[in-house]
C-alpha cells in the first residue's frame, strides 16, 4: 500500500472513532438525565402531601369553633319549695311561646277582627325569684283582689281561681289560657295603644292579656296555693306594663327594633 493509502486509512479511522465516541457520550448524558428530571414531576407528590394536612387542619378548626346557642328560657331554681321547678318552667315557656306567636303576627286572633299585627320589639321573658316571692305571698293570702303596690314594688299582678280537679300543671295552664284569651274574645285596636278607655273596660277587659303581652315585661314569677275548694294562681310581671298612653308593643316586622340579638322572633335580654 502506498503512503497515501496509509494516510487515508488513518484519517478514516480517526473520523470513525470520533463519531462513535460522540454517540456514546450522548446516550448516558442529555437524554437519560433529562428523562430522570421527570423525577422532578414526582415532587408533585410533595405538593399533594402538603395539601392533605392543610385541608384537615382547616376542617378541625371549623369544628372546634362551632358552638350552640344558649337556651334563653332556662329557669333558675328558686329557694321556695312551694312551686316545683317543672311548673316554673311551664309558666316561663308558655309565656314566651305566646309572646313569640304574637310577635310573628300570623296566628293570634284579635277580637276586633282579623289577626293581631306583628311586634317589632317584643322581648323574651326571664324567670324571677323575686317576682315569685311576691306572687307566693299573694297566693298564700287566698285573696283574689290585687294587693297594694307596697306589697309588690315594681310588679303588676294577674290572678286566677282554678276550681278544677287537676294538678298544679293543669291550674297553671288554665290560668294562662284564660288571661291570654282576652285578646281573641274582647279585642283591641291594631295600633296596640293602651288607652284610658282600654284600662277602664269592664265588659270586655284585656288588661290580663296585656300584662302577658307587654313588650318590655322582662321578668315573670308565679305561684299556686291551695285555698278553699280552689287553687289560686298568681303571676307577677316586671316592670308591669299597662301604662296609659303607651304601646303594648310597637307594630312592625318581628325583631326589627331589637337592640341586640333575636331568638324565635323575640328580642334577647
Amino acid at each position: 500500500m502506498t503512503p497515501y493509502g496509509i494516510v487515508l486509512l488513518f484519517v478514516l479511522g480517526s473520523l470513525f472513532a470520533a463519531i462513535y465516541g460522540q454517540g456514546n457520550s450522548t446516550a448516558p448524558g442529555g437524554a437519560g438525565n433529562g428523562t430522570a428530571a421527570g423525577n422532578g414531576t414526582s415532587s408533585g407528590n410533595g405538593t399533594a402531601n402538603s395539601t392533605t394536612p392543610a385541608t384537615q387542619n382547616t376542617t378541625t378548626t371549623t369544628t372546634t369553633t362551632t358552638t350552640a346557642a344558649p337556651n334563653a328560657s332556662e329557669v333558675v331554681n328558686c329557694d321556695s319549695a312551694q312551686l316545683p321547678t317543672s311548673i316554673r318552667q311551664r309558666f316561663l315557656d308558655q309565656h314566651n311561646l305566646r309572646r313569640g306567636s304574637l310577635a310573628r303576627g300570623q296566628s293570634e286572633a284579635n277580637g276586633n277582627g282579623g289577626l293581631a299585627p306583628p311586634a317589632a320589639n317584643m322581648y323574651r321573658m326571664e324567670y324571677s325569684c323575686t317576682a315569685e316571692s311576691y306572687a307566693q305571698s299573694h297566693a298564700n293570702s287566698c285573696s283574689q283582689q290585687i294587693q297594694p303596690v307596697a306589697q309588690r314594688p315594681g310588679h303588676k299582678t294577674n290572678v286566677y281561681a282554678y276550681s278544677g280537679s287537676g294538678d298544679e300543671a293543669a291550674a297553671a295552664e288554665e290560668a294562662m289560657n284564660s288571661w291570654w284569651s282576652q285578646l281573641a274574645l274582647n279585642g283591641i285596636d291594631n295600633n296596640m295603644l293602651f288607652t284610658q278607655a282600654v284600662r277602664s273596660r269592664t265588659s270586655k277587659p284585656v288588661t290580663r292579656w296585656s300584662k302577658m303581652a307587654w313588650w318590655n315585661n322582662l321578668q315573670v314569677g308565679c305561684a299556686i296555693n291551695q285555698c278553699d275548694g280552689l287553687k289560686l294562681v298568681v303571676c307577677m310581671y316586671s316592670p308591669g306594663g299597662n301604662d296609659v298612653g303607651k304601646q303594648i308593643y310597637n307594630v312592625g316586622a318581628p325583631c326589627s327594633q331589637c337592640p341586640g340579638q333575636c331568638q324565635e322572633d323575640l328580642c334577647s335580654q
